[in-house]
């Protein structure tokens, strides 16, 4: 056996662990519940085949047709806004003299932080009454919101704490991507005579394209997925104003015990995060620089 051949038996080797778990944990349930969606199952009873009738059902939900819109909205609104922040929180971190340690683990905790506790700390800032985000508008003269139970708002404050989550993550990885950059560019650019905009647009931007990307792919999979910010915050609602994907797959499977339906919707998930993820795949090429 040659070397290189030596070498691919090694790796495949060393893969192996991650390759079977892989399979077994995710591979396999995957395809066992784009089966399950063509059956009836209560958990209790055994399966029963019904063809499309949960495809069907699906079609006609108007609370499962809601959670995608209202799912397409939140990362629609909750993208961008991460990505912003999470850029501008890593040029200023990159930039302050003393102290990056600090700020960096400061903005980075609320990432690793319970979710459950945090919930409960926003749910009181959100408080119509005793709220700390109505009293700062009632300072300014501004009527109070009812931030969770106003339709209007229930979504925008969950993109709000969303934000607060998950900007930190992203400003870690924005900095490892700014350090990476030669500072001679810079140099050389401000001897040419360019200013810190045009240095950020024609250097910083097109360097960081590559993390960037990373970070779009993994913020539209998160989002797709959220669940535990909604489940907390808003169980949902009102109405169906804040019913993403995944609650809804959740409250279809151990409330409704429509394990079929369930399916159904987590098929419709997978299919969804499978196109959104190769049409961005597709569309680097036109934005992301390697070199």
């Amino acid at each position: 056996m040659g070397n290189r051949k030596r070498e691919q038996l090694a790796a495949y080797l060393f893969l192996s662990p991650s390759i079977a778990s892989f399979a077994l944990f995710i591979l396999l349930p995957a395809v066992m519940g784009m089966g399950l969606s063509f059956f009836q199952w209560d958990l209790t009873s055994p399966p029963q085949f019904a063809g499309m009738s949960n495809w069907l059902e699906f079609a006609d939900n108007q609370e499962a047709i809601a959670s995608i819109k209202t799912t397409l909205l939140f990362v629609a609104l909750s993208l961008p806004l991460t990505i912003v922040v999470g850029l501008a929180l890593a040029l200023l971190v990159n930039r302050i003299p003393l102290g990056k340690g600090f700020f960096r683990s400061s903005f980075f905790l609320p990432s690793i932080t319970s979710m459950v506790a945090m919930s409960v700390i926003w749910s009181n800032i959100y408080g119509r009454e005793t709220g700390l985000l109505n009293y700062l508008l009632g300072l300014a003269g501004i009527p109070q919101v009812d931030w969770l139970s106003d339709p209007s708002t229930a979504l925008f404050s969950i993109v709000l704490f969303s934000i607060w989550h998950s900007a930190g993550y992203n400003m870690l990885i924005f900095l490892a991507g700014l350090q990476g950059i030669d500072e001679t560019l810079y140099e050389a650019a401000k001897v040419d005579g360019a200013g810190p905009l045009y240095m950020f647009r024609k250097i910083t931007l097109p360097l960081l394209s590559p993390t960037m990307f990373f970070i779009v792919i993994t913020s539209v999979i998160g989002n797709l997925q959220s669940f535990e910010a909604v489940y907390l915050l808003t169980g949902g609602g009102p109405g169906y104003s804040t019913t993403t994907l995944v609650y809804f797959i959740v409250n279809a499977a151990f409330k409704g015990f429509n394990m079929g339906l369930a399916a159904t919707i987590s098929t419709v998930l997978f299919a969804l995060i499978a196109v959104v993820t190769i049409l961005q795949w597709k569309l680097q090429e036109k934005w992301v620089h390697y070199n």
